[in-house]
């Protein structure tokens, strides 16, 4: 499956460019989808602080409770301490209980490393409707995967739990501050 997803990065672009942040042009995906209905062959799982990053690639397993379609998630990296924001798939989209979502995209600056990464964030915006309370959202798992420039991808991590975070009305972001080196 290549796919060209847009991604949206929020605040300067051209700030985040000039300090290595990420830009919205977005590469292809793991040819896998995130319950291996395709096969991306083997997966290193491993990466150093110097090995290249052209992208990121996050899937997100919705657990027992699901989210709203008039709710919208969107994920954050940080990249040399400047932090951007991507879009998943936006409102009109419900995530239904213990389902995985496609593939979301980062395409980052040119000559990026695996050690300039320091965290990836989750955050849930609740649009409550004219009948429905806020919005509470279990994720159990994401499955992250960074692209080599040469196109290959790896499944560098799939932090999870049960639930990892359960977003509610007062709780609606998340850090992972171990990014994988």
């Amino acid at each position: 499956m290549n796919i060209r997803k847009t991604g949206i990065a929020l605040g300067l672009a051209s700030l985040a460019l000039a300090s290595g942040g990420c830009s919205s042009d977005i590469g292809h995906g793991p040819d896998k989808t995130p319950d291996g209905a395709e096969n991306v062959g083997t997966a290193t799982n491993a990466l150093s602080p110097s090995d290249p990053v052209a992208a990121v690639a996050v899937a997100f397993l919705t657990g027992d409770d699901d989210k709203r379609s008039n709710s919208v998630v969107t994920f954050e990296l940080t990249v040399n301490g400047v932090t951007s924001t991507y879009q998943t798939d936006g409102s009109g989209h419900t995530w239904g209980n213990n389902t995985w979502t496609g593939y979301f995209y980062a395409t980052l600056a040119q000559n990026t490393t695996n050690g300039q990464i320091s965290n990836l964030g989750v955050h849930l915006a609740e649009h409550s409707g004219f009948v429905q309370t806020a919005d509470n959202w279990n994720l159990d798992e994401i499955s992250v995967w960074t692209e080599n420039p040469n196109g290959s991808w790896s499944n560098i991590s799939n932090p999870g739990g049960n639930p990892l975070k359960r977003f509610t009305g007062s709780s609606g972001q998340w850090w992972w501050n171990t990014w994988p080196q």
